[in-house]
């Protein structure tokens, strides 16, 4: 099965288990979801983050950008998508991300901005995720697990 499938699955079922109900949030004709493929994750394993904003054709998506709520990440490389479905029209990024750094990660909400067709423009805000990023060794301290490497003094010739 292909990657979104399964991060579809995954992201229904940890909904589903944690009683959330809707996984985005919605008004009327705009509707933004924020989904990973993974709630736990080893230190520096990738993580497929995607950002989905549906709305009518009529909307215009000003601001959707999520970079600020990642800043206990690294994002090794970003993708934007849009396509139609339904008569709707599906538009957002795909983000690669990944920890060195072990413990528990909530990614904050953040707002969509767009403007209707009266020329509002309003605001849309998204759900929170949550991430743990766990050790390789799941038998040692976090404190002897993985860690940075050392800057070597400059030589001077």
């Amino acid at each position: 099965m292909s990657f979104w499938v399964w991060s579809s699955i995954l992201f229904w079922t940890v909904s589903v288990a944690l009683g959330s109900g809707a996984a985005g949030a919605s008004e009327g004709e705009i509707s933004a979801k924020v989904e990973v493929d993974r709630a736990f994750a080893t230190i520096g394993d990738p993580i497929h983050f995607r950002i989905t904003v549906r709305h009518a054709k009529q909307v215009t998506i000003l601001e959707s950008d999520p970079s600020r709520v990642l800043v206990d990440f690294e994002i090794k490389e970003v993708s934007d998508f849009s396509y139609e479905e339904k008569g709707e029209v599906a538009e957002g990024k795909n983000y690669v991300i990944s920890s060195y750094q072990l413990g528990e990660y909530v990614i904050r909400p953040f707002l969509v901005k767009y403007r209707t067709p009266g020329a509002q423009v309003q605001e849309l805000k998204t759900n929170p995720l949550y991430i743990t990023i766990e050790s390789v060794d799941k038998s040692t301290e976090p404190k002897s697990d993985i860690r940075g490497h050392k800057r070597f003094p400059d030589v001077v010739a």
